[in-house]
């Protein structure tokens, strides 16, 4: 691992550290590294999708074999892959950063920190998102499970989409006025909510295997979302993480959802968010929630989190407008 503030890493695996990072390791990118034991997990992912090989990790977690799928499953798994495994973190390493550039006490300092925000704003967003239906990043994913979920806010954007721009611009404000302390745990929230649609990606694509004939696209789905939260579920509890991708992963001949559903629901306060903020499967055609899965109704006290309304977007990349539908 490379030592924080030190270049020591000119090539390999290293590389997927910070450089000079201050801060290092963080706290989320760590967690995936014990999971996966090595910190290119996302690289080895996307690259064995591609290449159709496997992407193997020590200590066998996470071990994947794209080696007997398809080209369209292959590419199905690159593309999720690329956005919930690599940009999912890199939006994270950019609020990292930002933290890590902030001076205390010296306002004129942090003009750094501030443009790193920015960019984890516009990694997030995407360039096509011109409203809440369009897009490929995690913006745009967000306001898609959104209404599968019915977990929208208004105007087709997802709940969780109007927490996250509130905390990107309180976290933002905090550094510009050099309040770097207070920061901090605006970005332990904004990992959270990220988790958000990840958790409903993988219950999805389990409900739609188990129950409604789901193939080769529903498999991917699966597994992609499964690669991306499984060192969040495994910090919780390592069984549980199990269970999740002995149902989710490629190789897999039978999917269980209430064994996933479960692994996940009773570990929500753990993971920081509720039942609320995953809500459950909407059937939109006849107003109402799919068998077995409405929301669960146990639902655990999160940390704090910002205000969930119209908030102002003006000091950071604001969502772009909505069409007034959803996907």
């Amino acid at each position: 691992m490379i030592t924080p503030g030190t270049p020591t890493c000119t090539a390999g695996p290293c590389l997927y550290h910070s450089y000079l990072c201050q801060g290092c390791p963080y706290k989320d990118a760590l967690m995936y590294e014990n999971y996966y034991q090595t910190a290119d997990y996302a690289d080895r992912w996307i690259l064995g999708a591609l290449d159709g090989t496997s992407a193997t990790f020590t200590g066998g977690a996470g071990d994947t074999s794209f080696a007997s799928v398809d080209a369209s499953t292959r590419v199905e798994c690159a593309q999720r892959g690329t956005v919930y495994l690599s940009v999912w973190m890199w939006v994270l390493r950019k609020l990292e950063e930002g933290l890590d550039d902030c001076a205390a006490g010296c306002v004129s300092c942090n003009d750094h920190g501030t443009h790193a925000w920015d960019e984890a704003v516009a990694f997030y967003t995407g360039s096509l998102a011109a409203n809440a239906t369009s897009g490929e990043m995690l913006f745009s994913l967000a306001n898609s499970l959104c209404a599968h979920y019915n977990t929208c806010a208004y105007d087709g954007l997802a709940a969780v989409n109007v927490a996250l721009f509130t905390a990107f611009t309180s976290g933002q404000g905090h550094l510009t006025a050099s309040r770097c302390a207070q920061a901090r745990p605006v970005v332990e929230r904004i990992a959270d909510l990220m988790s958000v649609p990840l958790i409903q990606g993988a219950l999805r694509a389990a409900y739609q295997l188990a129950h409604l004939g789901g193939g080769r696209r529903e498999r991917a789905a699966g597994a992609a979302f499964a690669a991306a939260i499984l060192p969040r579920l495994a910090a919780c509890d390592v069984t549980a993480a199990s269970t999740v991708n002995a149902n989710l992963r490629l190789g897999a001949t039978h999917t269980v959802f209430e064994d996933v559903q479960r692994a996940f629901e009773t570990h929500y306060n753990c993971l920081n968010v509720t039942c609320g903020d995953i809500g459950g499967l909407w059937d939109g055609s006849v107003g109402s929630y799919m068998a077995h899965f409405s929301p669960c109704v146990t639902s655990p006290s999160p940390p704090p989190i910002p205000a969930v309304g119209r908030p102002s977007f003006s000091s950071t990349a604001s969502p772009p407008p909505s069409s007034g539908s959803s996907l």
